[in-house]
C-alpha cells in the first residue's frame, strides 16, 4: 500500500482506510453514551446468573469498539453477522449465540427493537422474544411482549 497516488492525492486504499478508521470512532462514541440504566440492568441479570449475548448485523469496524462498552463486560458472547457470516433474522444467528452461551432455545428469551425481522428470526429459531419497547414508539405486533422499560426485562426474565 502507498500512501498517495502519483499526483499525491489519497488513494482508494487510503480514503477506505480513513472511512473505517471514522467508523470505528464513531461507534465507539456511541458504545460510550450507553443508557446506564441498561448497564446497571446488564449488571444485575449477570450477577443473578443469567447468561447475556448480543447479536447485531454489523461490519467489522462497527464492532471494533465493543470489547471497550461497558456492557461488554456482563456478556458472555457477543455474536456479530460479519464474523459469522449470516445476518438476523436468518435462525442460525440465534442458535450459534445460544450454543456459545451453553444453553437451549426453548429457555432463552432475545429481546430486541423488532429490526431486520428479529423477532419473528428468533422466534423461528425456537427462543422466545420481546420487544425493546423503549427504542420505538409501538409494538410491531401482538405476538410477543413489549417491555416499555428496562425493568420489565427484570420481571420477565424472572417469572
Amino acid at each position: 500500500k502507498t500512501a498517495g497516488t502519483a499526483s499525491n492525492r489519497p488513494s482508494s486504499i487510503d480514503r477506505t482506510d480513513a472511512c473505517g478508521i471514522r467508523r470505528i470512532r464513531a461507534n465507539a462514541e456511541v458504545f460510550e453514551k450507553v443508557d446506564p440504566e441498561i448497564v446497571a440492568l446488564t449488571r444485575d441479570l449477570q450477577q443473578r446468573g443469567v447468561r447475556l449475548a448480543t447479536i447485531s448485523n454489523c461490519m467489522a469496524e462497527d464492532a471494533a469498539p465493543w470489547p471497550t462498552c461497558a456492557l461488554a463486560a456482563h456478556f458472555t458472547t457477543a455474536v456479530f453477522s460479519f464474523a459469522v457470516g449470516c445476518l438476523k433474522p436468518d435462525p442460525s444467528i440465534y442458535l450459534t449465540a445460544i450454543e456459545h452461551l451453553g444453553i437451549s432455545p426453548a429457555d432463552t428469551l432475545y429481546i430486541g427493537d423488532g429490526g431486520d425481522d428479529e423477532l419473528a428470526g428468533a422466534q423461528r429459531a425456537g427462543l422466545r422474544a420481546a420487544q425493546a419497547g423503549w427504542y420505538v414508539e409501538r409494538p410491531l405486533t401482538a405476538t410477543v411482549p413489549f417491555l416499555t422499560t428496562h425493568r420489565d426485562v427484570l420481571h420477565l426474565v424472572l417469572q
